[in-house]
């Protein structure tokens, strides 16, 4: 079974950073990160 998160903004001092479509499939794990590594996760939740 595939699950896809649509329409997926968001923006920073609004400035555009992540815009689009998420496809994850049965079993698999999708992560969005940056060299920092803080806060991405949480609008997976």
């Amino acid at each position: 079974m595939m699950r896809k998160i649509e329409n997926l903004h968001a923006e920073i001092d609004g400035k555009p950073i992540l815009e689009g479509s998420l496809p994850v499939n049965a079993g698999e794990i999708r992560a969005v990160g940056d060299p920092n590594g803080a806060g991405k996760s949480e609008p997976g939740r």
